[in-house]
């Protein structure tokens, strides 16, 4: 088995910035009001966005790269969504 494809160097970060805390299972989070999971979520979108950020490398694929943009504009939409769904339902606002 390969451990890496020839020609890819990746930078890893540390664990603890690699992945999102996941620390509610699913029948906790269906037990939260929707407004506890819109503030979960609107928490959780700038940490994707900034982890999303920090796997464009300067000088890779110009392909993977706009790739890696488009996912970023939809977190972007999806982050001012959740803001005005907190904003209409009296809860705190987070700015996307």
């Amino acid at each position: 088995m390969l451990r890496h494809l020839p020609g890819v160097q990746l930078q890893l970060l540390p664990l603890s910035e690699q992945l999102l805390p996941g620390s509610l299972r699913t029948r906790d989070w269906l037990g939260l009001t929707a407004l506890e999971r819109l503030q979960g979520l609107g928490a959780a979108l700038p940490q994707c966005r900034g982890a999303l950020a920090r796997l464009g490398l300067p000088g890779g694929d110009p392909e993977f790269a706009q790739r890696l943009q488009d996912v970023d504009w939809d977190l972007r939409d999806l982050a001012h969504h959740v803001a005005y769904q907190l904003s209409v339902a009296g809860g705190p606002t987070l700015s996307p």
